[in-house]
């Protein structure tokens, strides 16, 4: 989550379910350019605004890319816990609650089947928001290093459809067409 990207989503969050009750974060997928050059340390400062003391549980599946991320000073000064698995498998066997799940840019990277399967499980791990963002479409991706793209395409229906309040956002100006913010209170 970046800045442009990530402010509307967290005072979205916020008026849902605000941020000063917010004490476990689950933040789903990084990269090497998470912190630092995306700034999405963003969140976490944004969140430090209203709770000086929560913990972010960060799950990627990628394991460089969760090592980058812990590497960073963000990592250090938030005391990000890092766990290096899947979310499909992670999520079934997790049993601690989390007040916030955001998982941005990364519902598509799995198909829409095992979407729809990991969200049940989600929601069971959640007592409070969970925050889905990515590309609505069909944007190409593909990154070799991860041996990761796009799976499936992102439909605002399908949010509609599962009881998730959402925005559209136009992102053309960043050549990145146009993006969903999508979100559900879990309790």
């Amino acid at each position: 989550m970046n800045i442009d990207e990530g402010k509307n989503a967290l005072e979205i969050a916020n008026k849902v379910h605000p941020i000063k009750k917010w004490k476990e974060v689950l933040y789903i997928g990084v990269t090497e350019k998470t912190f630092g050059v995306w700034k999405g340390d963003y969140f976490l400062h944004y969140i430090s605004n209203y709770r000086k003391k929560f913990q972010c549980t960060i799950v990627e599946k990628y394991c460089k890319y969760l090592e980058s991320a812990m590497a960073s000073d963000t990592a250090k000064i938030f005391n990000i816990k890092g766990v290096c698995a899947n979310i499909l498998d992670w999520a079934k066997t997790e049993e601690k609650k989390y007040d916030v799940i955001i998982w941005w840019h990364g519902p598509e990277h799995v198909t829409k089947n095992q979407f729809l399967d990991v969200l049940i499980d989600l929601k069971r791990i959640c007592n409070g928001i969970i925050i889905i963002g990515g590309p609505i479409g069909n944007r190409s991706y593909s990154d070799t290093r991860a041996n990761d793209k796009h799976r499936w395409a992102l439909r605002s229906k399908v949010f509609h459809d599962l009881g998730f309040d959402y925005v559209i956002e136009d992102r053309r100006y960043k050549n990145q067409g146009y993006a969903v913010t999508a979100w559900m209170k879990t309790i």
